[in-house]
């Protein structure tokens, strides 16, 4: 009989070794190898239309009252964690401004930082932070940076809200999928000098109500809803 330490022994170990190496390998065969990473690949036939959800689809239920709360808080921001609310623990944003004064809509209009397709992007690379970041991390940076506020608990009654509202608006965005329209387009500069007084009347039109006709802001008072936020001088 021949032993372990001969020649072909050897041979014969290596190769036996081999053939278990595969099958421990095998995605569907090794108890820590099953569990694939998710690595999403966005293919221009990934794209998705800009589809905003109905409300009357929300479900009259415990999650559809959450999200209904979500989209209240949305609009309604300063009524439920402004700096002026009753409950001072609940004090969160640090001026009277609405996530929809950026995010027009209740964050559904196209090229003004909608949200349609937010929360599927999520966890997401922050190249401020220069790290993976989730969605209520998000939502806090908007709050301490563009709010001057502070982090609202992730486990609040506040905060589910604000995520069950966005993850419904993406109801039609899949993992993996994704609009055009978030963010803002960009802008094709010009090869000639601007126009300033042309400029100015595009202003008072469309940018004075929050950044005030000099541009420094409006002041932030109880019930300035319409014109809000020093803090847009920080945005």
């Amino acid at each position: 009989m021949k032993t372990i330490n001969s020649p072909n022994g050897k041979i014969v170990i290596v190769i036996f070794s081999f053939i278990i190496s595969l099958y421990l390998l095998s995605e569907n065969s090794h108890p820590f190898l099953s569990c694939k990473s998710e690595n999403i690949t966005i293919k221009k036939d990934s794209i998705v239309p800009w589809q905003v959800p109905e409300i009357s689809s929300i479900a009259d239920n415990a999650e559809g009252t959450e999200i209904k709360l979500g989209k209240s808080i949305f609009v309604d921001t300063y009524r439920y964690i402004g700096p002026d609310v009753k409950d001072v623990s609940k004090r969160f944003a640090g001026t009277n401004m609405d996530c929809q004064n950026c995010h027009l809509k209740a964050g559904t209009l196209k090229n003004v930082f909608g949200l349609i397709g937010t929360y599927t992007r999520y966890p997401e690379m922050d190249t401020r932070s220069g790290k993976i970041i989730n969605i209520q991390e998000r939502i806090n940076n908007c709050l301490m940076r563009s709010m001057n506020g502070k982090a609202m608990p992730e486990d609040s009654k506040e905060m589910k809200a604000l995520v069950a509202y966005i993850k419904w608006l993406s109801i039609y965005v899949p993992k993996g999928t994704r609009t055009e329209e978030q963010g803002i387009p960009k802008i094709q500069l010009l090869s000639r000098a601007a126009d300033t007084s042309s400029g100015r009347m595009v202003y008072l039109g469309k940018c004075m109500t929050c950044h005030s006709e000099d541009g420094e802001g409006a002041l932030n008072i109880p019930g300035n809803i319409d014109v809000p936020a020093d803090s847009m001088k920080r945005i």
